[in-house]
């Protein structure tokens, strides 16, 4: 189990996140404010307050979250 953090806008993100990711989140268009970093299958989610989401897919791609509304089949 890996335990997430928060962090203010514009300073260092936390130790042990691949580089790439790092990259995707300083490249961000946010404004200031906090993101917060949890794990979901051993992989990196960060979202930022103003609901921007930057993810470690399955198939190890980084990027903003398309979420995809997967749970359609519920209604």
């Amino acid at each position: 189990m890996r335990i997430g953090s928060r962090w203010r806008t514009g300073t260092p993100a936390p130790a042990g996140l691949p580089p790439a990711f790092v990259s995707q989140l300083e490249d961000a268009a946010v404004p200031e404010g906090f993101w917060t970093l949890t794990w979901l299958e051993g992989r990196p989610v960060a979202e930022h307050e103003n609901g921007t989401r930057i993810v470690v897919r399955a198939d190890g791609t980084i990027g903003p979250n398309a979420d995809d509304d997967d749970d359609d089949w519920l209604n």
